[in-house]
């Protein structure tokens, strides 16, 4: 994938977030005090429940510096 920013190529990984699963959260809002379970008002990132925890797929552009995510729909 080319970065949108800089036109470099981008790599492909992931970022772990043991037991919860990644979400964005608007500011003002609070996550939720469940592991393992989303906020009510965010949005929800791609993630995959593996025995290691949930992970969220992202893409990143080495040159510079952006990492790119997409919700979960």
């Amino acid at each position: 994938m080319k970065c949108p920013y800089c036109g470099s190529e981008m790599q492909s990984g992931y970022i772990p977030t043991d037991a919860v699963p990644a979400q964005w959260i608007p500011d003002g809002q609070k996550q939720s005090m469940i592991k393992a379970t989303y906020a009510k008002h965010c949005r929800k990132i791609i993630s995959e429940n593996t025995f290691l925890g949930f992970h969220a797929y992202a893409d990143y552009c080495e040159a510079c510096g952006v990492i790119l995510l997409k919700e979960d729909r």
